[in-house]
């Protein structure tokens, strides 16, 4: 399935509720016309099966929706069909990252704390604030957003077996990030059922700790990073709402910036949310006020040289960003190593042969 089957999936999704041209423009923004025009021919073979999609939101168009996602998903025609359609959209400059940032952005919590975001960043620009005021102001105008946590409860598997143990908070926190480190392994092996399959067990062992201790920083920071990964894999598998799911891992995050302001593992969190969101930007800001406040956290390090990488990607090589990006690389070079846990030896062989490239230098033979 390539991601642009993944884009036309959410508008199927999507036109239950709007109808398949105002759900095309809500994902897709300005872009769906010429999206619709290219992908005519997967939405005419979509229309002559499921005519019922097409018309006006209802019982008939939710029960041609499930049909027609099950034959985007492994029907050989439109499987083609849609590979046709993402080549021809790549090479008429439609990048299906911005449509991916414009779908993130559709979150309310995303956009929210996005402005947020780019409020302090402009005050910081504007009177010269130092990074740790920044990152104290972030926190504060977060925690006036008053966001508030989805019940979730009644959504998650039964819990792991474990959970019916005597288990303290501090045993659920880390069999719980276990379960979503695993996830995020087996995600960029590409066994998305398996890593589904951690992030449920996942949750359900951190929303029985949060049950316990609804305030814990530390477990709604974990919360948060299961929802990102779960947002993760709903994009690639074509299933799920991965803007609803980036909105909840944002509103745990902010939340536990709430509870603990000096929790950079929630900032980072962030982040990582803005990274997978495209919004390199916000990214770049986050990364960058964390490594203020706690500067050997080698993990934020490494999303922000992510950050600084896709950037660069989308600008072109911006002095302003090479030079962050070298001065990271560097910070890292002298952090991976006193971090094994963290970082094996292909990390540091990746920062060092992106250090050559960057100081011009001839790789190793």
């Amino acid at each position: 399935m390539s991601d642009w089957g993944n884009v036309l999936k959410m508008v199927v999704r999507g036109a239950v509720e709007f109808g398949i041209d105002d759900a095309g423009a809500r994902i897709a923004g300005a872009a769906w016309p010429l999206i619709k025009k290219t992908a005519a021919p997967v939405l005419d073979e979509l229309q002559k099966r499921y005519p019922a999609l097409f018309l006006v939101p209802g019982p008939d168009s939710k029960n041609a929706a499930a049909k027609a996602l099950s034959d985007l998903n492994s029907d050989p025609i439109l499987l083609r069909q849609l590979e046709i359609t993402s080549q021809q959209l790549e090479s008429i400059g439609i990048k299906q990252d911005t449509i991916l940032k414009t779908v993130m952005e559709q979150n309310e919590t995303m956009r929210g704390i996005g402005a947020v975001i780019d409020g302090v960043a402009k005050s910081q620009a504007a009177i010269q604030e130092s990074q740790a005021k920044a990152m104290e102001t972030l926190q504060s105008e977060l925690a006036n957003l008053k966001l508030t946590l989805a019940d979730l409860h009644a959504q998650v598997a039964p819990a792991p077996a474990e959970i019916g143990q005597p288990l303290s908070l501090g045993d659920i926190f880390r069999r719980a990030n276990q379960y979503q480190s695993e996830a995020m392994r087996y995600l960029d092996a590409g066994d998305y059922a398996t890593a589904a399959l951690r992030v449920r067990d996942g949750k359900a062992l951190a929303l029985a700790g949060f049950r316990r201790e609804p305030n814990d920083a530390d477990m709604l920071a974990t919360l948060g990073y299961l929802e990102k990964t779960n947002a993760q894999i709903s994009w690639e598998t074509g299933a799920g709402d991965p803007a609803e799911q980036l909105g909840a891992a944002s509103r745990y995050f902010a939340k536990a910036l709430e509870a603990d302001p000096e929790n950079v593992s929630a900032m980072n969190g962030l982040a990582d949310a803005y990274i997978f969101a495209k919004d390199y930007d916000r990214a770049i800001e986050l990364g960058a006020w964390v490594l203020t406040k706690e500067p050997r956290y080698g993990a934020a390090a490494w999303d922000l040289a992510i950050a600084l990488e896709g950037k660069i990607a989308e600008v072109g090589p911006d002095p302003k960003y090479l030079g962050k990006l070298l001065s990271t690389y560097e910070w890292l070079k002298e952090l991976i190593p006193s971090q094994p846990l963290q970082f094996g030896p292909d990390q540091l062989a990746h920062v060092e042969e992106r250090l050559q490239q960057l100081h011009g230098e001839p790789a190793a033979p």
